[in-house]
């Protein structure tokens, strides 16, 4: 055999080692794998300052621990709350509001919101008295994913008779009752004005996301 017929006898060969090995781009590549679903389309919170001051809530000196209103307090910064460390997480948008005032009095409106067949809801509310329409609240979040309530944040008999009233309503309409209580017995949890530091809010957003998870 000729040197030049030996080359053309080699580069069929190589040709066919390549196509059975899946070389030169052939149709038998295999697709990339798409990127995971996200599970959930966006939270929705309704809560008290520990979910989120309202932005005309001013700041207290020297206290260095919460701003002029927008996320919750005593977290040092916003992407320090649980609100936004949840939803960083989960990589979903959210709206947080403040529902103090209808801890406060039982014939505040509650706001508009919308709940979308994606939507997280968690219910962070009682720690400055019992919400008159949380029933509401429960029946608003079907519309949505999943529901997650919150404890009070304390110790005290008054937000356990609280929280006795709000668990059985949150779990009849099929939400996850949260206790973040004991997280208040550790120093290291607790910030400004009794409220959650960076590593309680930390916590608390982890045993959220747990909850999401069962």
């Amino acid at each position: 055999m000729s040197a030049r017929n030996v080359g053309w006898f080699m580069a069929g060969v190589l040709a066919v080692i390549s196509a059975s090995c899946g070389g030169g781009g052939s149709s038998a590549d295999p697709a990339p794998t798409p990127p995971p679903l996200r599970a959930f389309s966006n939270v929705v919170v309704a809560g008290n300052s520990l979910s989120t001051l309202p932005t005309d809530a001013g700041y207290v000196p020297g206290s260095n621990a919460w701003g002029p209103g927008g996320w919750g307090m005593a977290a040092s910064a916003p992407e320090k709350d649980y609100v936004h460390l949840l939803a960083a997480k989960l990589q979903v948008p959210f709206i947080a509001m403040n529902l103090a005032e209808n801890e406060r009095n039982p014939d505040a409106p509650l706001p508009a919101f919308t709940v979308g067949a994606g939507t997280v809801v968690i219910l962070q509310l009682g720690d400055n008295g019992l919400p008159a329409k949380y029933a509401e609240l429960v029946a608003r979040a079907k519309a949505g994913s999943k529901l997650v309530c919150v404890s009070t944040w304390g110790l005290s008999q008054a937000l356990r008779d609280r929280d006795a009233v709000m668990r059985p309503l949150c779990e009849s309409g099929g939400g996850r009752w949260v206790d973040i209580t004991d997280l208040i017995v550790s120093p290291e949890n607790v910030g400004v004005l009794g409220h959650p530091g960076d590593t309680g809010m930390a916590r608390i957003a982890d045993r959220i996301n747990a909850a999401l998870k069962e």
